[in-house]
């Protein structure tokens, strides 16, 4: 059962006047670790683009620098930030129209 199957057979046993509250918690919580989540593609995208160019923490001497595949990495993750992000706008859209 996934948690959101656990929510929700949680929910179905309260009482009804709890189920908006309830649900708007639940909705922060999946933006949050949506914001996070693209945080941590933000870190990774900045990680490999300073090794990409020997910055520090790097020397430049690492393997991986200047490579296509590492650069690759960077961009990847950069384009993953996007997209979770894209996501995050349009539930709030979402919220906003209901």
């Amino acid at each position: 059962m996934t948690s959101r199957e656990r929510f929700e057979a949680w929910i179905d046993s309260q009482p009804r006047t709890m189920l908006l509250a309830s649900f708007a918690v639940w909705q922060a919580a999946e933006r949050q670790a949506l914001e996070r989540a693209a945080q941590i593609c933000d870190e990774v995208s900045t990680d490999r683009w300073n090794l990409y160019k020997g910055r520090a923490p790097y020397t430049g001497s690492e393997e991986g620098r200047a490579s296509d595949y590492v650069q690759g990495e960077s961009d990847g993750a950069e384009t993953c930030a996007h997209a979770i992000r894209a996501l995050l706008d349009a539930q709030s859209k979402d919220t906003e129209g209901a």
